[in-house]
């Protein structure tokens, strides 16, 4: 018993938040602590940030976005559930959007309006300085946005080795199989 209460208060660490943690910034919130409120999303990781704003109440996740959006990591909208994401982003307006897509890398950028309404995506790349809607609108990744950019400047681009590439692709599989098994574990914790 003793070892299972210690892996209990283990996991609550490792996982993410606990119930308390969250009603903390609950508390903050309506209390108009905003330096706590600042303070408490600052110190979290995107993923348990997405976490606190899908449990809280509408009206607080909506204070949160209007009134401390600095604090927030674009990543964290990466990292929410996609219907979840697109209901807060419609409410958000296009110029919000805009300044959380600009911090982004192209391909994440790409992913948060992808389920947007075509419309309002317009909208929003709109909004884009552009050398960030050129990169958009093309699609391309970061790297291929990078050279893109430079060859237009005039500027030589150093040439990627094999050994850059192999490098790159073993990055993204990992990435990938990282991910993977992050949902796995996440699946079967909240089962």
């Amino acid at each position: 018993n003793t070892l299972t209460n210690e892996f209990q208060d283990d996991k609550e660490h490792v996982v993410g938040l606990s119930d308390s943690d969250i009603q903390d910034i609950e508390d903050a919130i309506r209390n108009n602590h905003d330096e706590g409120v600042i303070e408490a999303m600052g110190d979290l990781s995107p993923a348990d940030a997405a976490e606190v704003l899908t449990k809280l109440s509408d009206e607080d996740c909506q204070k949160i976005i209007e009134d401390h959006s600095a604090a927030i990591d674009p990543l964290v909208y990466s990292e929410m559930d996609s219907e979840f994401r697109r209901s807060l982003l419609e409410e958000m307006g296009a110029k919000g959007v805009a300044s959380i897509i600009a911090e982004l890398d192209s391909d994440d950028a790409l992913d948060l309006i992808e389920n947007l309404d075509e419309d309002y995506r317009h909208e929003i790349i709109h909004q884009l300085s552009t050398k960030t809607r050129m990169t958009l609108e093309e699609g391309l990744s970061f790297p291929e946005a990078v050279e893109k950019l430079a060859g237009e400047a005039g500027l030589a681009m150093p040439e990627r080795t094999p050994e850059d590439r192999a490098r790159s692709e073993r990055r993204k599989t990992l990435q990938e199989a990282l991910e993977a098994a992050a949902g796995w574990f996440s699946e079967r914790l909240y089962a």
